[in-house]
């Protein structure tokens, strides 16, 4: 199965994770939701922007997967993982307003290019998991 996660366009998110200036993904929710403890160490992560051009346009391995339920013991851990996330100030009150965080590190990302035929997979979420893209 591959791990297919949509980044926001208007941050240039992927821009940044290909030029290395980030390698942090946070994804937050108010229900235990994928991938919130899903997403294991050496999973391979397929990326695309959130502006419906359905192309793939990087890849990752997990490096690392955290995940924190927000709340005052764990407030520092989120702070420090924000910090590394190069997220605006209005993303960065979104995500310390929800309850489930998921932080992903990646490694070994790589460029890519392929179409996703999105009439396959019905409604798009932040997250999901199809088979195959890039075998």
């Amino acid at each position: 199965m591959k791990r297919l996660l949509y980044l926001d366009k208007k941050s240039n998110e992927i821009e940044d994770i290909l030029s290395r200036k980030k390698q942090v993904i946070i994804k937050a929710a108010n229900i235990k939701k994928y991938p919130y403890q899903m997403i294991h160490i050496g999973y391979r992560v397929y990326l695309m922007n959130n502006n419906n051009e359905n192309i793939i346009l990087a890849s990752g391995s997990v490096l690392e997967s955290i995940y924190i339920e927000n709340n005052m013991e764990n407030k520092d851990i989120l702070e420090n993982y924000l910090n590394k996330s190069f997220l605006d100030k209005k993303k960065k009150t979104y995500i310390e307003q929800r309850k489930y965080i998921s932080v992903f590190i990646l490694t070994d990302i790589k460029e890519e290019y392929a179409v996703l035929d999105h009439s396959m997979y019905g409604k798009k979420d932040d997250w999901m998991i199809i088979n195959p893209i890039l075998d």
